[in-house]
């Protein structure tokens, strides 16, 4: 049994379409499932929770004590740090207890790369060893999109140091018998064009439009400035050179993989051919 399912893919794949669909097959199957989104507070996976000290937590409190219950709801106090899913707390974007939270997270910090992977692979072995024996747990988008998206983009990671990087984050999750199930759309432009069209507000004065965000990301990396991406094509652009990278990389992976090639959003036909595969 794979004790561990991991759902990647690019944005717009359908990747929590279809861990939602999964961990409702499984748990009408009877099995304990543990389903994660990407942005909630997570066991393992750091994007979207900042990284305080405790100290540092209960001075936040304090100083936004309206906000003590949502805070402590959404934080976890692990080895005297506290990491909040900042995302799931309601907050405007613009206000000033988001973007101090959003600037303490991992990915915002100014770490090198070595700093970067070592707090990940501490808690993602805190994860293993500390994970229900008896559930299944589905995860979306914390092995890959979010790793290799920054080894590109900040690090500037060639292949070499992508596989060395992910060979050793697959050692940690090994004896959880992992399984990657990766959704390929046929066209990467026609994925990222739909995803940001189903992503826009449907008010239009509000400013949160998820490609506007993503292209000001991009724009702003050590790699999107050296490629001059600036508009959605240079978006589209490095989200093909990311998924030909993934899809190489997931041939030398020690790790059981089941890659899905798909068009047209026909996600009975993705989901088939995960059941075709062996619990």
């Amino acid at each position: 049994m794979h004790r561990l399912i991991l759902i990647e893919g690019i944005p717009g794949s359908g990747k929590t379409t279809i861990s939602r669909r999964l961990a409702d097959e499984l748990s009408n199957d009877g099995y304990k499932v543990l389903h994660v989104n990407e942005g909630g507070s997570h066991p393992a996976d750091l994007s979207w929770q900042s990284i305080l000290t405790e100290k540092e937590f209960k001075a936040l409190v304090e100083k936004y004590p309206s906000y003590k219950e949502v805070l402590n709801k959404h934080t976890l106090i692990e080895d005297e740090l506290a990491i909040t899913a900042y995302t799931c707390l309601g907050l405007d974007k613009t206000s000033d207890l988001y973007k101090y939270l959003e600037k303490r997270e991992i990915y915002s910090i100014d770490a090198d790369i070595e700093t970067f992977k070592r707090a990940h692979i501490n808690r993602w072995k805190k994860f293993v060893k500390e994970a229900d024996k008896d559930a299944v747990y589905v995860f979306e988008c914390v092995l890959l999109q979010n790793h290799i998206t920054q080894l590109i983009l900040e690090y500037e990671a060639d292949k070499r140091l992508i596989r060395n990087y992910m060979n050793d984050f697959v050692a940690v999750i090994k004896d959880m018998s992992p399984i990657i199930h990766y959704l390929a759309p046929a066209s990467v432009e026609n994925a990222i064009r739909h995803v940001a069209e189903e992503r826009r507000p449907k008010y239009q004065d509000r400013q949160d439009i998820w490609i506007d965000r993503v292209l000001d990301y991009v724009r702003n990396t050590p790699y999107g400035k050296r490629h001059n991406l600036k508009s959605i094509e240079g978006f589209i652009g490095f989200t093909s050179h990311r998924q030909a990278i993934e899809l190489e990389l997931l041939k030398a992976l020690d790790i059981h993989v089941n890659i899905i090639e798909h068009e047209n959003r026909n996600w009975d036909q993705v989901f088939s051919r995960i059941l075709e595969w062996p619990k």
